[in-house]
């Protein structure tokens, strides 16, 4: 299983602030957002934005990045504020 983090703005859109999911088909960030895009199509719009940050195993990354059982990826919203 992994671990996925969905922080600020993307908890309500996630149902929560965390998920683990069987990566048994899911090779990359690209292929676990469709993933999850198939039960939340509004969260699967918002983790595909540019802006939304990709982060696994606390190292930022791009969506073709390969993942694993036991990895832990966060979804991180863009923040503002000063």
């Amino acid at each position: 299983m992994a671990t996925i983090l969905f922080m600020g703005a993307l908890n309500p859109l996630a149902g929560g602030r965390e998920k683990n999911i069987n990566l048994d088909t899911i090779a990359t960030i690209n292929d676990l957002i469709k993933f999850l895009a198939n039960d939340a199509p509004e969260l699967g719009q918002t983790l595909n934005r540019p802006t939304t940050l990709v982060v696994v195993n606390k190292t930022v990354c791009d969506r073709g990045q390969s993942i694993s059982e036991g990895d832990e990826i966060a979804f991180l919203p863009p923040m503002s504020g000063g």
